[in-house]
């Protein structure tokens, strides 16, 4: 458990170093500390969780790894389809999470189907105003708007599941 606090407390210095770095615009040393945002709090889970022996620790731990892949792509010329696809691989993890925990009760879609009309009325709002610019990149765009949004209506679900405080934490 110590070593997870400090792995946590390391992760947070650095989400501080990113935001100072954005706040200064000091580009160079952003582009430093961002790529090892991910693989601190990939450690600091995995530390929590040792060993992650519960399926759905693992599709985060997944979730985080292709997120950090993205973000290293995204920062290389010329790797935006890459990127795009770690990142698509990123909710998808965070999709079959989602799906995993707290399965024994129903979410709160289950019970109340109208929440997801905001989540959706977004998309569809966000697709409309993008489409007309996006040209080439329509059809992977359309597609990951689409695993966003599955993803969102399936953390806004966890909330019957799982308890209310962390279920608030999936959608911040």
């Amino acid at each position: 458990m110590k070593a997870a606090k400090t792995c946590f407390g390391v992760y947070f210095l650095f989400v501080l170093l990113d935001q100072f770095f954005i706040w200064t615009q000091m580009e160079e040393l952003r582009w430093l500390a961002k790529p090892l945002l991910m693989p601190l709090l990939l450690l600091a889970i995995f530390s929590y969780n040792k060993p992650p022996t519960v399926r759905p620790v693992v599709f985060i731990l997944a979730a985080l790894f292709f997120s950090w892949c993205g973000d290293m792509l995204l920062q290389a010329k010329g790797f935006f389809i890459p990127g795009l696809s770690a990142f698509l691989l990123a909710h998808v993890s965070y999709v079959f999470y989602f799906l995993q925990v707290g399965k024994e009760k129903k979410g709160l879609l289950h019970v109340q189907p109208l929440v997801a009309i905001p989540v959706l009325l977004y998309i569809l709002l966000l697709l409309a105003f993008l489409i007309p610019h996006l040209g080439e990149l329509t059809a992977p765009v359309i597609f990951y708007s689409l695993a966003i949004g599955t993803m969102l209506l399936l953390a806004v679900n966890t909330r019957r599941q799982i308890s209310p405080a962390v279920s608030a934490y999936f959608m911040a």
